[in-house]
């Protein structure tokens, strides 16, 4: 989830052309239907309070990005997008790995994908 996060406010500077600010607003609502669509799939997948409510955090604070006034904000707040991010795969990680081992692996529902028939 991470590098949606990283992707997700491909702000250009205030002076940018106007198409290349139209471009960043239009990839950066793309991440943002992926992320939403991402959280939407953990939902489905758990009910694990811890999981969910960090997954949440991670979609909150990657929210707030587009907010920043300026650069060293827009890092503070990617800082805090990393953190977030690194404290939900730790958490989710052991979900995943038993999903793993008791053979069911993890189903990935995308775009395009909507899962067994």
């Amino acid at each position: 989830m991470y590098s949606l996060v990283t992707s997700w406010c491909p702000q250009p500077e205030d002076d940018a052309p106007e198409a290349e600010q139209t471009a960043a607003k239009h990839a950066a609502l793309e991440a943002r239907t992926v992320v939403g669509e991402a959280l939407t799939e953990l939902q489905l997948l758990t009910d694990d309070p811890r999981v969910l409510s960090l997954a949440a955090r991670v979609v909150d604070v990657t929210f707030t990005l587009h907010e920043a006034p300026d650069r060293a904000d827009r890092d503070r707040r990617g800082d805090l997008a990393r953190t977030a991010h690194n404290a939900f795969v730790a958490a989710a990680g052991p979900l995943v790995r038993a999903w793993e081992r008791a053979g069911a692996g993890v189903p990935a529902v995308r775009p395009g994908n909507a899962g067994p028939d």
